[in-house]
């Protein structure tokens, strides 16, 4: 054999390269795509590290002193679409005596089952392991002073901020005003406070 034979590239070696190439193709992508993904989703952290909130309504639909719970859609993303609809948790909202908010996720500390407020609305309690909030989010006591149910923490407050629509209604009255609710997860089973 010569030394140009020995360089020349034959067909079933050109199979064989452009094969394991084709099967490359797809794995890379893939990768690629994974990557972009991850990467993409810890800089949304980063740049979103702002509190994000939700529109819940208008402040004048809201009964002074009684918890409305309302639901925290918008701004919902994962690794392909973001989605403006998408409910990303539940609130209770109370409008207070001096006109500011204050609002609880409907998340309980041990787990992360929904708790429901009472039908006076002066407690919360969950129904899957029985711990029990009173009306400022409080973990009740029992007469003995021990804690009801196995809840670590106290309900997770959430913040409010009024907004207005910047938007005159068509009889010309001045912008409504909005509540807005953080939109925010927080670890459960543990004592202290931690977003997710």
């Amino acid at each position: 054999m010569t030394s140009g034979e020995a360089n020349r590239v034959t067909r079933r070696s050109f199979i064989g390269w452009f094969t394991l190439l084709l099967g490359a193709i797809p794995a890379i992508g893939a990768t690629a795509v994974g990557a972009v993904s991850i990467v993409g989703s810890v800089f949304r952290r980063a740049a979103n590290g702002a509190q994000r909130f939700a529109r819940v309504g208008v402040v004048r639909e809201f009964k002074m002193g009684s918890y409305r719970r309302v639901e925290l859609c918008g701004g919902g993303a994962d690794a392909w679409r973001r989605d403006a609809a998408r409910v990303e948790g539940a609130a209770y909202v109370r409008l207070e005596s001096g006109g500011s908010f204050t609002a609880f996720s409907t998340r309980c500390p041990h787990l992360g089952c929904e708790v429901a407020i009472d039908d006076a609305g002066r407690a919360f309690r969950c129904p899957c392991h029985g711990s029990e909030f009173d009306a400022s989010g409080k973990r009740k006591r029992d007469s003995a002073g021990k804690i009801i149910g196995p809840a670590p923490r106290d309900l997770d407050p959430l913040a409010v901020r009024i907004a207005s629509t910047g938007e005159a209604s068509q009889n010309g009255s001045p912008p409504q005003q909005v509540v807005e609710v953080e939109v925010a997860t927080f670890q459960t089973g543990t004592s202290s406070r931690k977003r997710i």
